[in-house]
């Protein structure tokens, strides 16, 4: 219990020093930007929301493991907080796909100024109307997921019934989903500038190539992790 105590103190400690990092990030970001983009600021935010939601779990857990005291909480509490941060990591990826997606038809619309090939990308109602159902499949995707966590915490607390496990698998799957989903827009933004504009991306390939590989593997990776600790559990 003992080291429990510690480890839980030593990462909650770390959280909020990176709450306190990323909220100065955002503060920067957002003096750059305004409110020119709201997508990534609401991004930063779910990150923010993420760590400090982890940083308050793990607040509670040192305090059940240092104390012989029972800690008196609601249901709703415990059902609730560990869910939050999953919960604000897939916002924020979800939010970081929109903008993946963009970037796909941006690069067109880019290109249909330098190439001939590309004049088809360069309708600007096509690009509204691209826009505009990237938003409604944002708004749909968050909306789903709010709504399947506000079931799963009702139906505990009603039932009494501890369903929260559930998450693990839920989420497990959901993060593989996104990170495939990050390698395959990737490929495709990468592919769409090495056909028109090949010298930018041979010039950038490395890093562009790291950019999908560090944002799709890592994500599978978390979700590979929660469903194995499901199946065990």
């Amino acid at each position: 219990e003992r080291i429990g105590f510690l480890i839980n103190v030593v990462l909650a400690i770390v959280s909020s020093i990176l709450v306190v990092v990323f909220i100065y990030i955002g503060y920067r970001v957002f003096k750059i930007i305004n409110f020119q983009n709201n997508v990534i600021l609401g991004m930063i935010f779910f990150l923010i929301l993420q760590i400090a939601s982890k940083c308050l779990l793990f607040s509670v857990n040192a305090r059940i493991y240092g104390s012989d005291e029972p800690l008196s909480l609601s249901k709703a509490f415990y059902t609730i907080l560990p869910m939050c941060p999953v919960v604000s990591l897939t916002m924020a990826i979800l939010l970081n796909l929109y903008n993946w997606l963009f970037y796909y038809f941006k690069i067109g619309q880019m290109a249909s100024t330098v190439d001939e090939r590309a004049k088809k990308f360069g309708d600007h109602k096509f690009m509204n109307k691209a826009k505009n159902i990237l938003k409604l499949a944002l708004i749909t995707l968050i909306l789903i997921v709010l709504a399947f966590c506000t079931w799963l915490s009702v139906y505990s607390i009603a039932n009494d019934k501890n369903k929260v496990s559930l998450v693990g698998s839920v989420f497990g799957i959901n993060f593989i989903v996104l990170g495939l989903a990050f390698g395959i827009i990737g490929f495709l933004n990468n592919q769409r500038l090495k056909y028109y504009f090949k010298d930018f991306y041979l010039e950038n390939q490395k890093m562009l190539q790291l950019a999908t590989l560090g944002l799709s593997i890592p994500i599978m990776i978390r979700g590979c992790l929660d469903i194995s600790r499901r199946s065990k559990s």
